[in-house]
C-alpha cells in the first residue's frame, strides 16, 4: 500500500466516524447519515483497492476514472439535495400546520400570545 492509498483509506475512515460521533452527538440526523456514511464507506475501498475504480469505469464505459468520480460526485450531490429537499417539504408542512393550530387557539382565546403565555 502505498502513501496516498494510506492517506485515502484513513480519510474514509476519519469521514465515517465523524459522521457516527455527529449522529451519536445529536449534531446529525439519522435521515442524513446514511449517503454520508457510504461516502466514507467508499472513499477507503477505493483507496484501498484503486484497480477496483479503474475496473468498474472501464465496465461502466467511462475512458478515465476520474470522470468516473465526478459523475459519482454529481449522483451523491443530487440525492443528497433531494433529501434536503424532501426534508424541507416535511418541515414546511409542519411549520404550516403549527401555524394554524395557534391561530385557531388564538381564535378560541384571543388573550394568548404567540408564546403560549396570557397577558
Amino acid at each position: 500500500m502505498n502513501l496516498s492509498s494510506a492517506i485515502g483509506a484513513v480519510a474514509g475512515l476519519v469521514i465515517y466516524s465523524v459522521v457516527v460521533w455527529l449522529v451519536l452527538r445529536g449534531r446529525l440526523n439519522v435521515r442524513f447519515s446514511g449517503l454520508w456514511l457510504m461516502v466514507g464507506l467508499l472513499v477507503a475501498v477505493l483507496a484501498v483497492a484503486p484497480e477496483l475504480l479503474t475496473r468498474l469505469s472501464r465496465f461502466l464505459g467511462f475512458s478515465i476514472p476520474s470522470n468516473f468520480l465526478f459523475f459519482i460526485a454529481v449522483v451523491f450531490l443530487s440525492l443528497l439535495s433531494l433529501q434536503v429537499s424532501m426534508s424541507i417539504t416535511s418541515l414546511d408542512k409542519k411549520v404550516q400546520r403549527l401555524a394554524e393550530e395557534i391561530a385557531i387557539l388564538r381564535e378560541r382565546d384571543p388573550g394568548v400570545d404567540g408564546d403560549g403565555s396570557s397577558p
